[in-house]
């Protein structure tokens, strides 16, 4: 008999840049966001990576995970995380207050039909910046939002690239995130 249950998890695993987006030096690159699916909810945040041209770096692997939980396949996971580049120094000895704040109001969403990526995004990072004092929002860099039933959900590393560009300069980045997937009994 088929398992009508997984054991999932989605991870960061590491991050190249092709091109920074700051002219003058390296970015300060980090992750923030949620996912959820069922009444299972995660928010991921992780601390600034010091990135340069032509650089893979690792992601730290207690900041890293995205989601994880026991579910139906019959459920939806629903992703929403952005890349960031820091602009001025935050008070990263607030991150354990800046993720409870992140977990609390993502909890608190009502999932709206087809913008439920953007809301974990958006409120994960208003919670994140309000706890560690962000005087200027910092450069938003690239976006992920997924939500598709666990039954189509392939196990591998997956690709999140994204570039874009402003009077400052053009960026370009790809984020390697795993998804493990293990049937339950």
């Amino acid at each position: 008999m088929a398992s009508s249950r997984a054991r999932i998890r989605v991870e960061l695993v590491k991050v190249h840049c092709y091109d920074t987006e700051d002219n003058l030096g390296g970015d300060e690159f980090y992750v923030v966001g949620a996912a959820a699916c069922g009444e299972i909810r995660n928010v991921v945040l992780t601390k600034p990576l010091d990135i340069n041209d032509q650089q893979t770096k690792m992601f730290n692997p207690t900041e890293s995970v995205i989601f994880e939980g026991e579910v139906d396949l019959a459920e939806t996971l629903t992703i929403g995380i952005a890349g960031y580049d820091e602009d001025f120094s935050s008070d990263w000895g607030k991150y354990g207050q800046a993720l409870k704040e992140m977990l609390d109001s993502v909890n608190k969403i009502s999932p709206i039909p087809g913008q439920f990526g953007q809301q974990l995004i958006d409120v994960s990072y208003t919670a994140m910046s309000d706890v560690l004092k962000k005087i200027d929002p910092d450069d938003e860099l690239g976006q992920l939002t997924v939500s598709r039933p666990i039954s189509e959900i392939h196990a591998g590393d997956k690709p999140w690239p994204f570039e874009g560009g402003s009077w400052m300069g053009k960026w370009k980045y790809e984020v390697t995130y795993r998804i493990t997937k293990i049937p339950v009994e």
